[in-house]
């Protein structure tokens, strides 16, 4: 299975070159650092476009568009193109319903259950027991999804933390429960008109064609995803000036009681060495001060935001490429300091990383020369780079991107070599078996995994799997 703390340069398809479009007059100093260092790191980490805001006594100083929305047509990124927005989204909404809270509509504590049914999610009885401040703070326990689109419950509710943005969906339909109307039209009311969050939408709309396509690692063109119904956890589309202004409001508690605005940024559980999480937001703390903050995920599309109330200052950024976050480090160190507690945590590949370099040179190999020219190159770098970058973690990483892309051979044949070279690595076997089974074989599956969990037995991921293709066997 895919290890890493997330999801997952050399840009291997040809790319314009990324060039600054408009960008605000006379910027403060480190705004003005970040513009000129932006499209150097645009290029190395093979990124198409990027959309900046800097905030500095709670309010906007800058704004900067680099590169482009499309690498196919070369449309240069605009002041007001839409990104797609990922799990940024989730503050908003969290927002939103901490202004409904104060109005006496929504308690946070009471069961979701008495909303909404909750056996349309899952059938764990554990589920009646989870409350909205449980889904802001990560505490609920759906841990992931089973066969058919259903939750399921990795721990009991309230618990401990662990990160999973579809949990929040027995939330949102709680509150559209509570409020009688689709939660895009709620949000739209309680935040992106109050704070002029014009270009700002949980559900589709083109603006005029002004948006920002999503692009794989290696470039290349993806689908641009529409929404036609919104899902809190994932689904806003902004402009970085349109988010900033919900930064700058945010810091500042507009439109929330004292009470709430508090609670909105007070730890309600520890994630990390300075990390914990508050009503829905990442908190950290460092040399500068508290800061909330939130990273956004999405297939082709990445976003970062991070705010000090104190200070009022702050950035946000949307990016049009699976690399978005390669230049995290370099962008927040430039502006905001390098202690950032919240993006160590996280864990990303940074762009001028050893490791990342093999693996996106070898991604571009297997995808536009095949297997055997990949597996010959793995073997070279086998013997040519330092142990730490091409490490078991780093080839599991390719195996699974790999997989994502349905090159089930090339996948394969990167999981077995992972097996050959740690033969006593319960998760080299589980990679192997997952790309089995998503290749239909079935066999080969069962044998990998029957073998992770040999070497596991705690391994509860491979003892389902292994139920789960045992019954498919049995049915054919």
């Amino acid at each position: 299975m895919r290890v890493s703390n997330l999801l997952t340069g050399i840009c291997l398809i040809a790319l314009p070159a990324p060039a600054a479009a408009a960008q605000s007059p006379d910027p403060p100093p480190r705004a003005a650092a970040l513009a000129a260092r932006v499209p150097a790191l645009l290029d190395s980490a093979g990124i198409p476009g990027i959309s900046i805001a800097v905030l500095e006594g709670g309010r906007t100083v800058w704004t900067g568009e680099f590169g482009v929305r499309n690498a196919v047509n070369r449309r240069p990124v605009g002041p007001e193109t839409v990104f797609e927005a990922a799990s940024l989204s989730k503050p908003v909404f969290a927002y939103g319903l901490l202004r409904l809270v104060d109005r006496g509509g929504f308690d946070l504590d009471r069961p979701l259950s008495e909303y909404v049914e909750m056996s349309q999610f899952s059938d764990d009885p554990r589920m009646d027991a989870i409350t909205g401040r449980m889904i802001l703070t990560h505490t609920s326990g759906i841990s992931g999804f089973a066969e058919g689109g259903r939750v399921t419950m990795g721990f009991d509710p309230g618990t401990r933390f662990r990160y999973f943005g579809d949990a929040w969906l027995p939330l949102q339909r709680a509150v559209e429960a509570v409020t009688g109307e689709p939660v895009h039209e709620f949000l739209r009311r309680e935040v992106l008109e109050p704070f002029a969050m014009d270009h700002s939408s949980f559900v589709w709309n083109d603006l005029d064609g002004d948006y920002a396509t999503p692009h794989d690692e290696l470039g290349g063109l993806m689908e641009k995803r529409t929404f036609a119904e919104a899902h809190v956890a994932a689904t806003l589309h902004t402009t970085a000036s349109d988010y900033a202004r919900f930064m700058a409001a945010a810091m500042k508690g507009t439109g929330l009681t004292p009470a709430s605005a508090r609670a909105f940024l007070t730890p309600q559980v520890e994630v990390a060495p300075g990390v914990t999480w508050g009503l829905g937001v990442g908190l950290q703390d460092d040399a500068r001060g508290r800061a909330f903050w939130q990273w956004g995920h999405w297939f082709g599309s990445r976003a970062y935001m991070i705010a000090y109330p104190e200070s009022g200052d702050g950035l946000v950024f949307l990016a049009n490429g699976d690399e978005g976050l390669a230049i995290l480090d370099a962008v927040l160190g430039t502006v905001l300091g390098a202690d950032q507690p919240g993006a160590a945590w996280q864990g990303y590949e940074q762009f001028d990383s050893p490791s990342r370099r093999v693996r996106i040179e070898l991604l571009g190999i297997f995808t536009t020369d095949g297997v055997e020219a990949g597996m010959a190159r793995m073997l070279e770098l086998e013997r040519e780079e330092a142990p730490e970058a091409i490490s078991e973690a780093v080839m599991n990483d390719l195996g699974y991107d790999l997989l994502g892309d349905d090159q089930f051979d090339a996948a394969i044949a990167v999981f077995r070599r992972n097996v050959e070279r740690f033969p006593e690595s319960s998760n080299a076997y589980d990679s192997l078996g997952e790309a089995y089974l998503e290749s239909g074989q079935l066999v080969a599956a069962l044998e990998n995994y029957e073998r992770s969990v040999e070497l596991d037995p705690s391994n509860g991921n491979g003892r389902s799997a292994i139920e789960r293709i045992r019954e498919r066997m049995a049915e054919s």
